[in-house]
């Protein structure tokens, strides 16, 4: 967090010392992931195939050739 990047935990138990400390980096600003709302690998390969990033300033004409 330090580092100014994004820092993803996911909570495998839910007991004692294990959720307070989740609890106080999630504080920090952390990003808690559950494993039970996760998408399974299928799912994550439709959303790859299906995934088109944003196209910088100097892509928009080749973009929209594509689009045509």
């Amino acid at each position: 967090l330090r580092m100014r990047k994004p820092l993803y935990v996911v909570a495998a138990s839910r007991q004692g010392a294990t959720e307070r400390g989740l609890r106080r980096l999630v504080r920090l600003g952390a990003v808690a992931l559950d494993p039970q709302r996760m998408p399974d690998s299928a799912a994550l390969a439709l959303l790859m195939a299906d995934y088109r990033p944003p196209p910088c300033v100097g892509q928009i004409a080749l973009f929209e050739s594509l689009d045509a």
